[in-house]
């Protein structure tokens, strides 16, 4: 098969991508994986078939100084909007031939573009803390040990104000594809069959969590070299 991985985040989003992709090359699989430039050096000395994408991601992580703050939630949403359009605009090209695309972490634009190519898609997470539970808050949450019916509520007010961010965005690109909109980028982003990537003796899956997901344990990277940067 022709496979296409797609990853914008930092090292903990690319190194078990840059591991998924060495062992399907591995086993005999023609693929590429699309990630953040300045991992693009690490990536090749690893023999890992990489395209470079969108913009530094560490030089933007570097920079913020409380991820916590409005103003840095404002910039992350600005970075995540600039990701997505360049996802819109030049990923067609890049998976036209592909079998099969994964993608994971901010890669917000590729459901909708393998929908709109009729290619397979599935998405992979490396925490069960990304599925929405009433076991763990919303992602941004920095307490842990809220109540159940709070961490309930900050889904579902992170699920309203997508829907004026992330699934506004999305929406309108899928109209230009020709695409039905929907009502919860998230939702359509996760998927069906989501690949939980971590292990359960670490982190198990919620008893609640709605979609369905194998956990296949976390892909470890065989390698002493150090990353760039």
């Amino acid at each position: 098969m022709k496979i296409v991985l797609a990853t914008c985040g930092s090292r903990g989003d690319v190194q078990p991508m840059i591991a998924t992709s060495l062992a399907l090359k591995a086993a005999g699989h023609d693929i590429l994986l699309i990630g953040p430039p300045e991992k693009a050096m690490w990536a090749r000395q690893l023999r890992c078939p990489y395209m470079e994408f969108g913009q530094d991601v560490t030089a933007f992580l570097n920079q913020v100084e409380n991820s916590n703050s409005l103003r840095s939630q404002l910039d992350f949403n600005s970075f995540v909007k600039r990701e997505i359009d360049a996802q819109f605009k030049i990923l067609p090209k890049v998976i036209k031939n592909a079998d099969l695309v994964i993608g994971a972490s901010l890669m917000g634009g590729l459901p909708s573009i393998a929908e709109a190519m009729k290619i397979k898609y599935q998405y992979i997470i490396f925490t069960p803390l990304m599925f929405p539970s009433s076991f763990h808050p919303f992602m941004t949450v920095k307490t842990q040990n809220l109540p159940k019916w709070c961490n309930k509520l900050s889904w579902e007010i992170a699920r309203l104000t997508d829907k004026v961010n992330l699934t506004l965005l999305i929406n309108q690109n899928r109209k230009k594809m020709h695409l039905k909109p929907v009502g919860n980028a998230w939702d359509l982003i996760i998927g069906n069959n989501t690949i939980v990537a971590c292990d359960s003796q670490v982190a198990k899956v919620p008893l609640d969590v709605k979609p369905n997901f194998i956990q296949t344990g976390y892909p470890h990277l065989d390698t002493l070299s150090p990353p760039c940067r």
